[in-house]
Protein backbone atom coordinates (compact mmCIF):
# COMPACT_ATOMS: atom_id res chain seq x y z
CA UNK A 1 0.00 0.00 0.00
CA UNK A 2 1.52 3.50 -1.15
CA UNK A 3 2.73 5.75 2.06
CA UNK A 4 -0.72 8.50 3.03
CA UNK A 5 0.51 11.43 4.71
CA UNK A 6 -1.07 13.02 7.24
CA UNK A 7 -1.79 16.04 5.58
CA UNK A 8 -2.82 17.04 2.06
CA UNK A 9 -3.30 19.73 -0.42
CA UNK A 10 -6.99 21.07 -0.05
CA UNK A 11 -8.54 22.86 -2.78
CA UNK A 12 -12.15 24.52 -2.99
CA UNK A 13 -14.33 26.09 -5.96
CA UNK A 14 -16.35 29.03 -4.36
CA UNK A 15 -18.78 31.04 -6.48
CA UNK A 16 -20.81 33.79 -5.22
CA UNK A 17 -24.02 35.40 -7.02
CA UNK A 18 -26.99 36.91 -6.20
CA UNK A 19 -26.12 39.11 -3.19
CA UNK A 20 -28.77 41.67 -2.09
CA UNK A 21 -26.46 44.47 -1.46
CA UNK A 22 -22.89 45.11 -1.38
CA UNK A 23 -21.00 42.63 0.20
CA UNK A 24 -17.04 42.44 1.09
CA UNK A 25 -15.10 39.72 -0.22
CA UNK A 26 -11.41 38.69 0.87
CA UNK A 27 -9.90 35.98 1.36
CA UNK A 28 -9.22 36.75 5.10
CA UNK A 29 -12.16 36.10 5.17
CA UNK A 30 -12.70 32.43 4.69
CA UNK A 31 -10.77 30.35 7.31
CA UNK A 32 -10.88 26.27 7.45
CA UNK A 33 -10.44 24.68 10.95
CA UNK A 34 -9.68 21.00 11.62
CA UNK A 35 -11.01 18.57 14.24
CA UNK A 36 -8.29 19.46 16.75
CA UNK A 37 -9.45 23.01 16.15
CA UNK A 38 -6.67 24.55 14.38
CA UNK A 39 -7.28 27.54 11.93
CA UNK A 40 -6.14 27.60 8.28
CA UNK A 41 -5.64 30.22 6.20
CA UNK A 42 -6.17 29.94 2.42
CA UNK A 43 -4.41 31.27 -0.63
CA UNK A 44 -5.77 31.65 -3.88
CA UNK A 45 -4.92 29.23 -6.61
CA UNK A 46 -3.15 30.64 -9.51
CA UNK A 47 -4.62 30.91 -12.94
CA UNK A 48 -8.38 30.14 -10.81
CA UNK A 49 -9.71 33.47 -10.98
CA UNK A 50 -9.28 36.04 -7.55
CA UNK A 51 -11.76 37.42 -5.84
CA UNK A 52 -13.40 41.12 -6.12
CA UNK A 53 -13.04 43.22 -3.55
CA UNK A 54 -16.76 44.04 -3.00
CA UNK A 55 -19.62 41.36 -4.51
CA UNK A 56 -22.54 43.59 -5.69
CA UNK A 57 -25.91 42.54 -6.80
CA UNK A 58 -26.21 40.88 -10.24
CA UNK A 59 -22.80 40.33 -9.75
CA UNK A 60 -20.91 36.89 -10.04
CA UNK A 61 -17.61 35.57 -8.71
CA UNK A 62 -16.09 32.40 -9.06
CA UNK A 63 -12.18 31.67 -7.61
CA UNK A 64 -10.37 28.56 -6.27
CA UNK A 65 -8.20 28.42 -2.74
CA UNK A 66 -5.94 26.24 -0.93
CA UNK A 67 -3.95 24.93 1.54
CA UNK A 68 -2.79 22.41 3.15
CA UNK A 69 -4.86 20.63 6.05
CA UNK A 70 -4.73 17.51 8.39
CA UNK A 71 -6.55 14.57 7.74
CA UNK A 72 -10.15 14.90 9.33
CA UNK A 73 -12.98 16.59 9.78
CA UNK A 74 -12.58 19.98 8.77
CA UNK A 75 -15.09 23.19 8.64
CA UNK A 76 -14.72 26.28 6.03
CA UNK A 77 -16.35 29.41 7.49
CA UNK A 78 -17.09 32.85 5.66
CA UNK A 79 -17.62 35.90 8.11
CA UNK A 80 -17.50 39.04 5.17
CA UNK A 81 -15.72 41.99 7.01
CA UNK A 82 -14.26 40.12 9.63
CA UNK A 83 -17.38 39.89 11.52
CA UNK A 84 -20.36 37.68 12.32
CA UNK A 85 -19.93 33.86 10.65
CA UNK A 86 -22.55 33.91 7.06
CA UNK A 87 -22.06 30.20 5.67
CA UNK A 88 -20.13 27.56 6.90
CA UNK A 89 -19.48 24.10 5.61
CA UNK A 90 -18.24 20.84 6.76
CA UNK A 91 -16.03 18.48 5.01
CA UNK A 92 -13.61 15.48 5.52
CA UNK A 93 -10.44 15.31 4.00
CA UNK A 94 -8.89 12.45 2.37
CA UNK A 95 -5.86 11.26 0.65
CA UNK A 96 -6.37 8.48 -1.05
Amino acid sequence: MPYQGETTTCTWTVSLRDASGTVPVSLADLTTTDQLGNTYRLSPVPGKGTPPSVLRPGQRATFEVRTVMKVGEGLLRWAPGGGKTLAEWDFEVEND
